[in-house]
């Protein structure tokens, strides 16, 4: 959603995540920093109502996420979060923002959250 924490985020990343929990998806943060990071990342974006989990592990993470609520699709950006979702068994999208090849086994690819919109229907 940002390219580091403390600075703007991605074009069109706030407007689409805000239509997405508009439409009555459940959004989760799943990220590797520490929990007070991402609590505070949130709140300074103006998404401190979204479900954060700053985890080391991720994989954990997504099954109990999965479990929880029937399935999910995994946005990332590297080849970890990819191997994380293959262990969760749900999608995994790549965010290409920063350019960059795509990751062999990524179900899709965005370049820009506009797009990502476009690959989860709501």
């Amino acid at each position: 959603m940002v390219p580091a924490f403390g600075e703007e985020p991605f074009a069109h990343a706030r407007e689409t995540i805000l239509r997405w929990q508009h439409t009555g998806l459940h959004l989760a943060v799943v990220s590797c920093c520490t929990q007070p990071m991402i609590d505070e990342e949130m709140r300074r974006l103006g998404l401190g109502d979204l479900e954060a989990h700053g985890v080391g592990e991720k994989s954990e993470t997504l099954l109990g996420l999965k479990l929880q609520w029937g399935g999910g699709v995994f946005l990332g950006d590297h080849a970890s979060d990819l191997r994380a979702a293959q262990v969760a068994e749900i999608p995994f999208l790549q965010s290409r923002l920063h350019g960059g090849p795509m990751i062999e086994g990524a179900s899709a690819s965005f370049m820009d959250w506009s797009e990502a919109a476009l690959l989860i229907s709501t």
